[in-house]
């Protein structure tokens, strides 16, 4: 299988795009036309929103750049791995920018960026990419990597079959023996030499535990080398084919009778992963399938790698804290310090909207007594002396001012101080320890400053900091 790399967002124009396929013009395009309807890929034009535009184009402005409007152009929005026939994309996110030609190093990094993904997916509770028994459109990729890790960590669908025998180790079965063995009477008490025990163990013939073992082994062969990409070692635990265990609906209708009896979590999903593997193959065509793992959302990831790694405060009650209340509210959470707006009727009836400011992420530190603000931004910006690229908006800015405004009071009151606001993006650079500023994560390369609130309201510059997205993933992980 070839493999391709990729990055997030970059332009690619239709002739690139044919030469990494290797396909003729026209099937190229039925691809991507596949990939737009999942959103992995957007043609650049001029048809779509300005937030859109900024969007793909890492949040800057597209008055400068309209030569990307000439031609066929696309972006993917995407972080992951896609398969298209004998092509293999794997798309790193846009704040990478240095490969390893033999590929080991970035294997490693794919590997971590999709159990980050998995992870993320997971504590969301989400199906990990529609993989869900109402939705039709399958993912062979995603499938197989599930069916893979809960093999591995929950081992093969399993049922027990009863064994009745004779003088066994077991419980005794006293009903069959007082009936079918001779009892001794010593002192009018009974007592029998010979019984009757149950044993019970896996049976290892079962339908769904060789279904589920052949299924395993099947999906993993069929994308062998992505597995192979990922560092997963080999299995093959199974010699069955599929339909050594009849056609599909047979095994549909099967599978629905075991799932309305079973009640245990596990088996239930077990089940749930037999029957999408067989709602995938389904419903998917050989010649034209794309397989995917990965996220369209990967600034969402980001967010909740950096709430975990730094803590997040903003769920925890003040009492929990250690914080006194505000104006004799209840014990509310930090994120409910901040008030919702205020709608009056002609100075009468009054209205509070359902929504307000949000921050992604609250740092309380009880030690130093401290509040610290930061929004994880996934931007790869550029701030030198000579040049300034990929920044946040205004709106981003202002919002930043106003988090620690809405703040003020409780801090105030609770004798703190504002230890930080700042702004925390991705980087593929290393960072020496020596270099680090930043609560031991990273490096503060500029700041930014908007007069309007820092000179009227005597509000501090925000803090730009750039941290190894390696190292940050690493302690998600752990976590």
């Amino acid at each position: 299988m070839k493999v391709n790399k990729l990055q997030e967002l970059k332009l690619y124009n239709i002739s690139e795009l044919q030469s990494i396929f290797d396909l003729p013009e026209d099937k190229t395009r039925e691809i991507l036309k596949t990939l737009a309807y999942k959103n992995i890929v957007r043609k650049i034009s001029k048809n779509l929103s300005n937030a859109e535009l900024e969007e793909l184009n890492n949040g800057e402005s597209f008055e400068q750049l309209n030569k990307e409007f000439e031609g066929d152009n696309y972006k993917f929005k995407f972080v992951g791995i896609i398969t298209v026939k004998d092509v293999c994309l794997i798309i790193y996110p846009k704040y990478i920018t240095e490969f390893d030609e033999n590929f080991d190093k970035d294997n490693k990094i794919i590997k971590q960026l999709i159990e980050v993904m998995r992870k993320y997916e997971s504590k969301e509770q989400k199906q990990f990419l529609s993989n869900n028994e109402e939705n039709k459109n399958y993912n062979l990729l995603a499938l197989a990597i599930d069916l893979y890790d809960d093999y591995h960590v929950n081992g093969l669908y399993s049922s027990e079959k009863t064994i009745i025998e004779e003088n066994g180790e077991r419980e005794i079965l006293w009903d069959k023996t007082i009936n079918e063995k001779d009892a001794y009477f010593i002192n009018d008490v009974p007592f029998y030499l010979d019984f009757f025990s149950v044993n019970k163990e896996t049976n290892e013939e079962d339908f769904f535990r060789r279904l589920h073992r052949c299924i395993i082994t099947e999906s993993y062969n069929k994308i062998e080398e992505i597995f192979d990409i990922l560092d997963y070692e080999p299995i093959n635990i199974s010699d069955d084919e599929i339909d050594y265990f009849g056609d599909k609906e047979y095994i549909m209708t099967r599978l629905n009778q075991e799932m309305s009896i079973q009640f245990i979590d596990k088996k239930q999903k077990q089940l749930n992963m037999m029957k999408n593997y067989f709602l995938e193959t389904e419903n998917s065509n050989e010649d034209e399938e794309i397989k995917f793992i990965g996220t369209t959302s990967f600034n969402l990831v980001w967010e909740k790698v950096c709430a975990i790694v730094l803590g997040n405060s903003l769920d925890k009650k003040l009492e929990d804290l250690g914080l006194d209340i505000i104006d004799n509210t209840e014990n509310i959470t930090l994120k409910e310090v901040i008030p919702k707006l205020k709608w009056k009727v002609s100075n009468s009836k009054e209205h509070r909207s359902a929504k307000t400011l949000i921050p992604d992420l609250i740092v309380y530190d009880k030690e130093d007594r401290s509040i610290s603000i930061y929004d994880a931004k996934y931007y790869n910006i550029i701030l030198t002396e000579k040049l300034l690229k990929n920044y946040p908006g205004v709106e981003d800015i202002s919002k930043q001012y106003l988090y620690e405004l809405a703040y003020r009071d409780l801090i105030k009151r609770n004798n703190l101080k504002i230890k930080e606001n700042a702004f925390i993006m991705p980087t593929d650079k290393k960072i020496n320890p020596e270099e680090t500023n930043f609560k031991k994560i990273g490096k503060e390369i500029g700041t930014v400053e908007f007069e309007i609130f820092s000179k009227s309201l005597e509000l501090k510059d925000i803090k730009i900091v750039l941290t190894p997205a390696t190292r940050m993933f690493e302690k998600y992980l752990s976590k």
